[in-house]
């Protein structure tokens, strides 16, 4: 399960988009992300948004660090309702916008639906639901239609509740179960982007592991490969390889980012 805005953020709002101001010798590029940059003693973090409803550190966190000292987020200090009030004030037409949740290409919310209409047939085949044994429980619609932790819209009869635990895209698979079986103990993240100094083995953060998800506490424990092993004190629910595991220190300063493996 991909987390488009984040790439989004790496490769084309900080990336393209940041040359191009380099190019013509430009100075800052200010967006309307909720977050904050501060200076600390290793050069500028990336904190939290002081709103903490609307914080999007998360989604900024494959940044790469060098951007940071040319990105500029005046709305980090601001709750929703100071901005809003500030567009009215400016007599902007935006002041009353509704809010959107979803991915702005895809402003239908209808995922699977944008991938069939580009033609690419990768995950939209039929295949098995499994339980964890192997069991076949019945035929789900094609794995572009399920995430982890998913529980409605399975089509699935069951004494108790099933939850998507896993996506075998090499089998075309759907694995459910109980709700007790989407609980982790930690997570294997890809290569991290460090956006502080990399931390010493062990180093105690809050990890949140998907958008919405307040952060657990953990250790982090750096990998030679250059990603990074992820301990929980308390298991989580629906750890979903790629999402992103974004680690916070008491500041709530992000010491990097990842996707989830």
């Amino acid at each position: 399960t991909p987390y488009p805005c984040a790439e989004c953020n790496r490769h084309l709002k900080f990336g393209l988009l940041l040359e191009a101001l380099r190019s013509r010798g430009g100075g800052r590029l200010a967006t309307g992300h909720y977050a904050r940059i501060e200076e600390a003693p290793d050069g500028p973090g990336l904190f939290g948004a002081r709103d903490a409803a609307k914080d999007q550190s998360y989604a900024l966190a494959l940044v790469p660090r060098a951007a940071l000292a040319q990105a500029w987020f005046p709305l980090g200090g601001l709750t929703k309702a100071e901005v809003r009030a500030h567009a009215r004030r400016l007599g902007l037409a935006a002041a009353e916008r509704p809010e959107s949740q979803d991915l702005c290409f895809v402003p239908d919310g209808d995922y699977a639906g944008f991938i069939a209409r580009r033609g690419d047939a990768r995950g939209t085949a039929p295949g098995p639901f499994e339980d964890a044994g192997g069991r076949r429980l019945g035929t789900h619609r094609g794995l572009v239609h399920y995430t982890v932790g998913q529980r409605h819209g399975l089509g699935l009869a069951a004494s108790a509740p099933l939850y998507v635990l896993a996506l075998d895209a090499a089998r075309n698979a759907v694995i459910v179960g109980p709700r007790a079986g989407l609980a982790a103990s930690g997570l294997v993240s890809g290569p991290v982007n460090w956006l502080a100094e990399r931390p010493a083995e062990g180093t105690r953060a809050r990890v949140r592991i998907r958008y919405s998800h307040p952060g657990a506490a953990a250790s982090l424990h750096p990998r030679a490969d250059g990603g990074c092993e992820v301990r929980f004190e308390a298991p989580q629910d629906a750890v979903t390889p790629g999402q992103l595991a974004v680690a916070y220190d008491e500041a709530d300063r992000v010491l990097g980012g990842a996707v989830i493996e």
